[in-house]
């Protein structure tokens, strides 16, 4: 990621040569982020700064943009149904919830070939929440409501002993 000694939306646009100056009006600044955005094409988006307020005490995410990457990890999912390796899971639903070391997509691809179902949320249908790093309010939900919850490790390692 490129440090910049400034990240207001005028410095943004001279720096990368969009234009010079800026009309501050909302309608512009719209406009303006825009064309960066054209001209940047992120992929991923992540919070920059420090906290700056009680509020802002979770840690950093990054959130996919992409939407071609979007619906490659769709297609790679689909695929995972079709290649069943074992039905150790059982067809059940498994969550996935703070920050993985493996790739999120790989461990649903992974869940879904030994038989389980990923779910995005928590309910109480849900059998195995899986946490990573900074679970966030997955992993209270599962608590209250009795799941099952597994570390990434002891999830890989209930695949691999089976």
């Amino acid at each position: 990621m490129e440090k910049l000694d400034s990240y207001k939306l005028k410095d943004l646009l001279e720096h990368y040569g969009i234009k010079d100056g800026q009309e501050h009006t909302a309608m512009q600044d719209v406009l303006d982020l825009l064309e960066l955005l054209k001209k940047l094409k992120p992929k991923k988006w992540s919070k920059l700064g420090g906290n700056t307020s009680a509020s802002e005490t979770k840690p950093k995410r990054s959130f996919m943009f992409d939407k071609e990457e979007r619906e490659e990890n769709k297609a790679r999912l689909e695929r995972a149904k079709e290649n069943i390796i074992e039905d150790i899971l059982h067809s059940k639903n498994i969550v996935f919830t703070g920050e993985t070391v493996k790739d999120r997509v790989e461990l649903s691809e992974l869940a879904i070939m030994y038989g389980g179902n990923v779910k995005s949320g928590v309910s109480k249908k849900t059998n195995i929440l899986v946490v990573g790093e900074n679970p966030g309010s997955k992993l209270s939900k599962a608590q209250e409501l009795g799941i099952e919850v597994l570390s990434e490790e002891e999830f890989l390692n209930l695949i691999n002993n089976k």
